[in-house]
């Protein structure tokens, strides 16, 4: 029956990167692993620190750079840049800009090694009118490694507009925040399996400019 199994890791294999991607993705989440600061450098421009992420399991490298934001003819529109990963495209991997009335959904194929499919991470919001941009979010998930799979611990992160509504909720936690002080844009909370709160972290920024102004942890 060894026609019809096989080893990748062995001596005089081929190990294909789609062998490591597959491998590595049930280790590590999809995010990012150092740096990748994200900054208002006025008008309307966002720079982007170099650094180095995971996403479905292939190591990416984000130079330093920065994007200029296309203004909006009229009003204010909605913006965001994410990482753009398509195994299907000629360019497999990209980050995007884009200012729309409705933004598009990030897509996540967690099957994407299999199917040739898409896997988008989202990195920062903002809103943008016809001089600026205002209200820059860094939204990036940080990468986990096997050993906080291994503990369980579950993450629900939740992103405010200044007046404490909700913005934006990931799906991917277990517990849904209701309270929120005055004038903070994101919490973030950490719980145990057992579901006790571990650490909260409460990130406020100026209302005017998005700029972030104190991030304070409490255990």
């Amino acid at each position: 029956m060894s026609d019809y199994i096989n080893i990748k890791q062995y001596d005089e294999m081929n190990v294909t990167a789609k062998d490591d991607r597959i491998l590595y993705d049930v280790s590590h989440t999809n995010g990012v692993i150092e740096g990748c600061d994200i900054t208002y450098s006025g008008g309307n421009t966002i720079h982007i620190g170099a650094g180095y992420g995971v996403i479905k399991g292939a190591l990416f490298e984000i130079l330093e750079h920065d994007i200029t934001v296309a203004l909006s003819e009229a009003g204010t529109l909605l913006g965001q840049i994410y990482i753009h990963f398509d195994l299907s495209a000629e360019t497999v991997i990209d980050i995007i800009c884009e200012s729309a009335s409705a933004l598009t959904p990030m897509t996540q194929n967690e099957d994407a090694n299999f199917i040739n499919g898409v896997y988008d991470i989202q990195l920062c919001t903002f809103t943008v009118n016809t001089t600026m941009l205002t209200d820059l979010l860094v939204t990036f998930p940080m990468v986990l490694g096997a050993s906080d799979f291994q503990l369980e611990f579950v993450g629900k992160t939740t992103h405010f507009n200044n007046d404490g509504s909700i913005r934006y909720s990931y799906p991917d936690g277990r517990y849904v925040i209701q309270d929120f002080p005055a004038g903070a844009i994101t919490r973030q909370r950490l719980y145990a399996p057992s579901g006790t709160l571990i650490a909260t972290k409460t990130t406020t920024s100026d209302s005017a400019t998005g700029d972030i102004i104190d991030t304070v942890v409490k255990e």
